[in-house]
């Protein structure tokens, strides 16, 4: 079976944090940090695409920014899963069922 590749790695949900939420609201880290009960630094992190969003963050961010968790989580899936198949050699794996 093979999967739909995309070219282009997806955004960091970071980075749409930082460019549709917090740049778009003339809000600064440290706004946002306070507003949903986190430390700066952590949300720096996660800003400057150093840490990814967890469940619990996404549920906060989705409250802030009138969205879903689901919408969060997404993001975040979809970056980690485009990197995991480019680690991961598929011919090296052996197939236990065929279509």
């Amino acid at each position: 079976m093979k999967t739909k590749t995309r070219k282009l790695a997806p955004s960091h949900p970071g980075a749409i944090l930082r460019e549709l939420f917090i740049k778009e609201y003339e809000l600064t880290i440290t706004e946002v940090a306070d507003g949903i009960g986190m430390a700066r630094v952590n949300l720096s992190a996660i800003v400057n695409e150093r840490a990814g969003i967890s469940p619990e963050l996404a549920i906060k961010l989705s409250i802030a920014f009138n969205n879903t968790p689901e919408f969060w989580i997404n993001l975040q899936s979809n970056y980690e899963m485009w990197y995991a198949e480019k680690k991961i050699n598929r011919n090296k794996i052996k197939r236990f069922v065929t279509a």
